[in-house]
């Protein structure tokens, strides 16, 4: 969230970033997963 959040104050924009679902995909091996993340990012 807060990479998003600097990505986008370095292009001048001001967001608000929200991680609204994860879902834990596969396990590859130790200390290895495949997530899917829903991201929502609004203007403030």
């Amino acid at each position: 969230v807060k990479s998003i959040t600097n990505i986008a104050k370095t292009h001048g924009l001001s967001w608000n970033v929200t991680v609204e679902h994860v879902e834990r995909v596969k396990w590859y091996g130790p200390h290895i997963r495949h997530l899917v993340v829903d991201v929502k990012c609004r203007a403030t």
